[in-house]
């Protein structure tokens, strides 16, 4: 990936430097893990999860074959456990004025059940959608090509999709293909979703239509590229306004007009600070979510078709997936590599 900082990318690693937003904070403890499980920190580092190992937003759970693990979320005694083959990621966003976690099913199976926490139920979903949850015991499949299901098992879920919500209650279930609206409601009555069977078809159709199925991720990035863009415009003013108060803040401070420091401090720069934080965590969660889709979907649609086509582009079903694959990734460096971090890539 070629490396371009925004903005966005040089403020985050001063704030994640001086811990001036809470990225590090830990929401979840490991209470149970069998087979192959690893942890992705917010740094990037690889390394094997561990019984009581506490996990912090920004990290991701990997499990290989025939490995799962469970998670205790800190704040009340939800739990989530995560199957074979899935990547579970802690994720962080600004809703309705408050810092909420977001844990993303990225791929393969992961079923979560929620006591009542008020305020601070956390939000689900994958990478193709979120979910606000009440009560709830929740079941979501992500596939090989980004597609996804919600289902709900008790409870009630709200789901946002391509600018179209949908409500699930207690026996109800939807798919969602990426930069798609959800589809229509269905019935979920039984003890587990089939992810295996759902997800075979899912390879099927994505290899009859490998073309097609780029597209689809395509659009879902660009939908998280127009999310992320209407926010730069107002970081940039944030950041202007906090660069002047800071001038004024550094020439009271060498006057040693302390009283009147203290109030501009108080007043305009800790305010103008706090307001860029929570920009960039909304601003990272579209850049992270989207890195998520080319790392997993994108990379797996590749290596799911350099495999079957091993002469590469001198194939004209594989050339026709790269040029369109290409097209797709081009979109991604270009508009989301520049908002993150050298630890995240």
């Amino acid at each position: 990936m070629r490396r371009r900082v925004g903005i966005v990318a040089a403020l985050a690693a001063i704030y994640i430097a001086g811990a001036g937003l809470a990225f590090a904070e830990a929401v979840a403890e490991t209470v149970f893990t069998d087979g192959v499980v690893n942890r992705k920190d917010a740094a990037g580092k690889l390394r094997a999860l561990e019984l009581g190992d506490k996990l912090s937003s920004g990290e991701s759970v990997i499990t290989g074959k025939a490995a799962s693990a469970e998670l205790k979320l800190l704040a009340g005694a939800s739990s989530i456990k995560v199957r074979q083959n899935s990547v579970l990621t802690l994720g962080e966003k600004e809703i309705a004025g408050r810092k909420q976690t977001v844990l993303q099913a990225v791929l393969g199976a992961a079923s979560m059940k929620f006591e009542k926490l008020g305020a601070k139920e956390p939000f689900v979903g994958t990478s193709s959608c979120i979910a606000g949850v009440r009560g709830t015991e929740v079941e979501i499949l992500a596939a090989m090509d980004g597609s996804s299901v919600i289902a709900v098992r008790s409870g009630a879920v709200q789901l946002e999709s391509g600018g179209v919500s949908v409500d699930l209650g207690e026996n109800e279930a939807v798919e969602v293909k990426p930069g798609q609206a959800p589809g229509p409601k269905f019935a979920w009555i039984g003890k587990e979703l089939d992810f295996s069977s759902w997800d075979r078809g899912k390879l099927e159709g994505y290899l009859a239509d490998p073309v097609g199925s780029v597209a689809e991720v395509g659009a879902q990035l660009a939908s998280y590229r127009a999310d992320m863009e209407a926010l730069l415009p107002e970081l940039a003013k944030q950041k202007a306004a906090y660069d002047e108060a800071y001038a004024r803040l550094k020439d009271l401070v060498d006057a040693k007009k302390d009283d009147e420091a203290a109030a501009l401090r108080d007043s305009e720069a800790f305010p103008l600070m706090q307001a860029q934080g929570t920009l960039i965590l909304n601003i990272r969660y579209y850049a992270l979510t989207a890195l998520s889709l080319r790392r997993y979907v994108l990379g797996g649609m590749y290596m799911e078709m350099k495999t079957r086509h091993p002469k590469g582009q001198g194939d004209p079903a594989f050339s026709q997936f790269y040029d369109a694959y290409s097209r797709v990734l081009g979109d991604f460096e270009a508009e989301f590599v520049p908002q993150l971090v050298d630890a995240d890539i």
